[in-house]
């Protein structure tokens, strides 16, 4: 007859290594999602998608790269950003907030 330790360790027994497995599904799922984030910032947007992710226009757009403010390739008149410079230049000028001065 079993007692309550053999069947705790039965247990222990199933359960380890169903969790182990559990495991490493876990790490090549945060693997995939890794390597979808890097490629996400490697992906390029054109001058429309550009002006259209900041909301501004093809004028400022054109102000900030005059101004060095935004990396871009130009090939021929075509003009592209890489969403990783885009986040640098979005960081670059990241301002503080109130911290509760409209009390």
């Amino acid at each position: 007859m079993y007692g309550v330790i053999d069947v705790f360790l039965c247990d222990v027994e199933i359960i380890i290594p169903a969790f182990k497995d559990f495991l490493e599904k876990l790490e090549c799922i945060q693997t995939k999602l890794d390597s979808l984030t890097q490629s996400e910032k490697d992906r390029w947007l054109n001058n429309d998608k550009f002006c259209s992710l900041l909301n501004i226009s093809h004028k400022t757009a054109q102000s900030y790269r005059d101004k060095g403010l935004v990396e871009f390739s130009q090939i021929g008149n075509k003009i592209h950003y890489r969403m990783s410079d885009i986040d640098s230049f979005l960081d670059n000028h990241k301002k503080g907030g109130f911290h509760g001065k409209f009390k």
